[in-house]
C-alpha cells in the first residue's frame, strides 16, 4: 500500500517531483497484482476530476481526463483481453456545458466566438459554482451582459492559471452534479454484458458475473465465454475497473 499526501495528491499540472501520477501509480499497481495466479480486482479513480469540476477550475478538470486516458492507455498494453476485464465508466457528471458553435480546431479552453459584433464568451462554462463571482462586475447595468466582467479584457496570463475559474451561470460555494446518463466502456471477456447505458446497480451484478465472485460465485463452474465476446473459456479471469469522476472523456 502507498499513501502520497496527507490529503489529495496535488493536481498533475501543479504537482511536484515526489508525487506519483495516476499512470506511475496504475502501471505498479498491475505489475504487483499480476504475480497473483488466481487474478485481481483492481479500481483506479480519476478522483482528481472531480474536484476540480467542483471548483469550476475547466483545466485541472480535463487535464486530470487526459491522464485517465492515459492510466487506461496502459492498462490496455500491460493486459490480454482475453482474460482480463477492463471497465471504464464514471458515477456521475457534472453541470459543464459545452457553449456556442466553435470551429473544429478551436482551442476547447478558448472562446467559442471571435467576433466583436456580440459580447465574447468561452466555450466552456459551468451552471453553478464558485466562478460565478470571478466573473461578475460591482455595480449593475439595465443590460443583464453588462453584468459580467468582459472574458476578453481578462489577460492571457490569467486565463492560462491553472486555478482560474471558468463562469458559472449562479453562485455555489462548490459546483453540483449533473443528471445526465454516462455510459460504461469495456473490453475482455463478457464485455458485451457493459455496452451502453444501464441502470447503475446492474453494472457490479456485471461485473461479478464476469469475475465469479459476490451472488455468481456459484456460477463458475467451467465454462465458455459467450461468442460475442470472441474468447474461449476463462481460466484465470482478471477484473481491472478503471472508475473516473469525469464528463469530458466519455
Amino acid at each position: 500500500m502507498g499513501l502520497f499526501s496527507r490529503c489529495h495528491i496535488p493536481y498533475k499540472s501543479v504537482r511536484g517531483e515526489g508525487h506519483p501520477s495516476l499512470v506511475d501509480m496504475t502501471v505498479q499497481a498491475i505489475k504487483v497484482l499480476s504475480k497473483n495466479p488466481a487474478g485481481f480486482i483492481l479500481m483506479v479513480e480519476g478522483g482528481r476530476i472531480d474536484h476540480g469540476h467542483h471548483d469550476n477550475f475547466a483545466r485541472l478538470a480535463l487535464e486530470e481526463a487526459v491522464e485517465l486516458e492515459q492510466a487506461v492507455e496502459a492498462a490496455v498494453e500491460m493486459t490480454d483481453p482475453e482474460n482480463t476485464l477492463i471497465v471504464v465508466t464514471a458515477d456521475h457528471s457534472h453541470s459543464f456545458t459545452f457553449n456556442g458553435y466553435p470551429l473544429r480546431g478551436n482551442d476547447i479552453l478558448g472562446f467559442a466566438n471571435e467576433t466583436e459584433e456580440v459580447t465574447q464568451y468561452e466555450t466552456l462554462s459551468y451552471a453553478n459554482g464558485p466562478g460565478y463571482y470571478s466573473h461578475r462586475l460591482n455595480g449593475t447595468d439595465s443590460s443583464p451582459n453588462n453584468t459580467w466582467k468582459d472574458v476578453a479584457t481578462f489577460t492571457t496570463e490569467e486565463r492560462a492559471d491553472p486555478y482560474y475559474r471558468s463562469v458559472a451561470t449562479f453562485y455555489l460555494d462548490h459546483e453540483t452534479h449533473g443528471g445526465e446518463d454516462v455510459p460504461v466502456f469495456a473490453r475482455g471477456p463478457f464485455a458485451h454484458l457493459l455496452a451502453g447505458v444501464y441502470e447503475q446497480s446492474y453494472i457490479a451484478h456485471a461485473i461479478g458475473y464476469a469475475a465469479c465472485i459476490g451472488p455468481s460465485q456459484k456460477l463458475c463452474a467451467p465454462r465458455r465465454v459467450s461468442s460475442e465476446a470472441g474468447v474461449g473459456a476463462i481460466k484465470s479471469l482478471r477484473l481491472l475497473g478503471l472508475m473516473g469522476a469525469v464528463l469530458v472523456i466519455l
